[in-house]
């Protein structure tokens, strides 16, 4: 029964994956695996909508996690082409999305031009590969180049080259996610970062500890990223890496923060206005 958890099944998926070095990874390894790897997610529809922090079993998050490192595996070049790439996840339930305006929980930053004026907002040029969606859960996101005047605190050379948290792997980018420097079986028993996109609040982080909407509560013997000023934690977290901040990047530890915001206006730059308190959410 153990060997059929959704989270141990897609480790060896995974697993596969990596040791295959033939030509036609698709059609060898990754389509005959559909059906049951389909099967075995149907039970994870309820993350489709936000849950409760507390009634998320870590079986589940290893589950999502397991299969977010596959997916930043299979999109790295000559892996899999874009239409493979699309027909695998759209196959097991997933909903892709490319474009729009720019939101921090839909847009992994690749380049950055800092040359329009102010009132031109952040253009979104080229896209790199498309996010996925589960429902209301954003999987993962969509690689873009950003332009926009740096009074928009997304700065070129640290928006597109900090360390990237949360993150398995990346071609030509400093990653670091908390399944790194573990053993073989250590490594799959690491927690997804659950982040939503409702129709009137984004959340970041669903699990977190810390709420960064709530600066007088942060601090204390187990808050680890007590010494960074909350307005760099806010940023780090809703990024995944820093933007603007010019400061030390790397040895961070975002991985207790949260944060909920509302969807009224653009998301970034940050405005107190779009907290939304913990318990408010």
């Amino acid at each position: 029964m153990d060997a059929q958890m959704p989270c141990h099944v897609i480790r060896e998926l995974d697993e596969r994956v990596l040791e295959y070095d033939g030509m036609e990874l698709f059609r060898d390894i990754l389509e005959p695996s559909i059906p049951g790897i389909r099967d075995l997610l149907l039970p994870l529809g309820r993350y489709r909508q936000r849950p409760s922090p507390e009634d998320i079993p870590s079986e589940d998050s290893w589950a999502f996690h397991a299969l977010s490192v596959l997916n930043d595996y299979v999109r790295l070049p000559l892996r899999l082409n874009k239409r493979e790439y699309l027909l695998f996840f759209q196959a097991l339930g997933f909903q892709p999305f490319e474009g729009g305006s720019f939101s921090p929980v839909r847009h992994e930053i690749v380049e950055v031009g800092n040359w329009t004026r102010p009132e031109e907002g952040i253009q979104l040029g080229a896209g790199y590969w498309p996010g996925l969606m589960w429902g209301e859960l954003v999987f993962s996101r969509s690689a873009v180049s950003v332009s926009c005047h740096p009074s928009f605190q997304i700065l070129e050379g640290i928006a597109d080259r900090s360390r990237l948290y949360f993150t398995n792997r990346r071609m030509r980018r400093d990653v670091v996610d908390l399944s790194h420097g573990w053993g073989s079986n250590s490594r799959w028993r690491t927690p997804f970062r659950f982040d939503y996109e409702e129709k009137d609040r984004i959340v970041f982080n669903l699990t977190g500890t810390y709420d960064l909407a709530a600066p007088e509560r942060l601090g204390g013997p187990l808050d680890a990223n007590e010494e960074l000023p909350v307005e760099q934690r806010r940023e780090l977290l809703m990024h995944r890496c820093f933007v603007a901040f010019k400061g030390d990047g790397n040895d961070r530890m975002p991985w207790s923060d949260t944060l909920a915001i509302r969807r009224t206006r653009p998301p970034w730059p940050l405005e107190e206005g779009l907290l939304v308190r913990r318990e408010n959410t």
